[in-house]
């Protein structure tokens, strides 16, 4: 006998961008190809230039934490 569904698991696509022209100061430019090491928490990013050097953080330009159309349809539903 099949056990009966107990959820709906839905999935969305949601993102989050960095303009590059619209986070950075005028004086200030990066290249994350030739950074020493970048990443992304919590919607933000992290960016060091150099090893051991100072490491900046960027908001998004753009947040899904905004994007309430992004919840209007799921990408995938699963039945659990």
């Amino acid at each position: 006998m099949e056990k009966k569904k107990k959820s709906l698991v839905a999935q969305y696509h949601l993102f989050d961008e960095w303009d590059f022209d619209a986070i950075l100061d005028e004086d200030e430019t990066f290249d994350l190809d030739n950074a020493h090491a970048y990443w992304v928490m919590w919607g933000t990013l992290y960016v060091e230039q150099t090893e051991g050097g100072e490491i900046k953080e960027y908001l998004p330009t753009y947040s899904a934490e905004d994007d309430t159309e992004g919840f209007k349809r799921p990408v995938d539903l699963s039945l659990v």
